[in-house]
């Protein structure tokens, strides 16, 4: 099995089809004008390739076609540097992970979730193994109904026991197919030997999207 659900430590194997739920999808409606996004800082350190390859030393060229063939060979030489296929969910995760534990208190891990920019932290219990899951957005609803009163609290006693887990060797293609028929933001990765091994969000497939694309997409 690819796909594990952890609760209070224990593992139980769960089957890729029956994470699954059938999502309708409506037509897409025509698109609307919309304005150019203004560059931003990065933008120059982000420079397309085709920039970087024009503005390079180039050997002089007499016609027009020998100018994009060396063109054309170097951008694909320089692709090839940057990209690399991508298969399974050890190719993508963070990793190291950023954990936290279940001793902590609210406010120190609202600290480290501050500190860190990340929105999902795997919880581990005094074995290092995986005890459970913990969301900003629990944090806030804390906060919102305790205020400064449950500062004291332990993440145990607020975060996500229940977890589903995914394998270094799961395959991207299921790994997405359940984010989204779950509606989940984080998945925990484990190795084989089930100890916490990363982390896939969202970010983390946006991310692969943008740097390892183009993707064939079907509709």
């Amino acid at each position: 099995m690819s796909f594990w659900i952890y609760n209070q430590g224990l593992g139980i194997p769960i089957s890729e089809k029956s994470l699954l739920v059938e999502r309708k999808t409506l037509p897409l409606s025509e698109l609307t004008n919309t304005s150019k996004i203004h560059s931003t800082e990065d933008e120059a350190h982000h420079k397309p390739i085709h920039e970087t390859i024009l503005k390079s030393e180039l050997p002089a060229i007499s016609t027009q076609s020998q100018k994009q063939k060396l063109f054309n060979s170097e951008y694909q030489s320089e692709n090839k540097k940057r990209r690399q296929l991508v298969f399974v969910a050890e190719q993508i995760m963070s990793s190291p992970v950023f954990s936290l534990s279940a001793e902590q208190t609210v406010e120190s891990a609202r600290q480290f979730f501050v500190e860190k920019g990340f929105r999902h932290f795997p919880v581990v219990g005094e074995n290092k193994r995986l005890a459970g899951i913990l969301a900003d957005r629990d944090l806030l609803n804390l906060m919102a109904a305790r205020g400064h009163s449950a500062d004291d609290a332990s993440v145990d006693s607020i975060m996500k026991r229940h977890v589903l887990t995914a394998l270094v060797s799961t395959d991207i293609r299921e790994i997405c197919r359940v984010m989204f028929s779950r509606h989940i933001g984080a998945l925990p990765i484990l190795n084989e030997d089930r100890a916490l091994a990363g982390i896939i969000t969202r970010s983390d497939i946006l991310r692969t999207m943008i740097e390892h694309g183009p993707f064939e997409l079907w509709a």
